[in-house]
């Protein structure tokens, strides 16, 4: 896909969230806006070694299978880690 004018060629007839899904990588405020959490919680899990993290010149992405394996982590009500599938 093509990036012209900050526009994705090719997924013209994708909404703004399935876009943001098939993302390769996310800003931190992205991953908080999919895991529905703040930018404190998030930092605190990437402090914490539990989300790692690549930059990107002085930006802080997230690799989407890293947030998705961090999520699959993530324990359950019953307190084991989801299975993620």
């Amino acid at each position: 896909m093509n990036c012209v004018g900050g526009r994705q060629r090719g997924l013209r007839n994708v909404s703004g969230l399935e876009r943001l899904i098939m993302k390769m990588t996310y800003s931190v405020a992205e991953a908080c806006q999919l895991l529905s959490v703040g930018r404190t919680t998030l930092y605190h899990a990437i402090k914490s070694g539990e989300l790692q993290v690549a930059k990107i010149g002085r930006r802080t992405v997230i690799r989407a299978d890293l947030l998705r394996a961090f999520v699959d982590g993530l324990p359950s009500k019953d307190g084991s880690a989801s299975s993620g599938k």
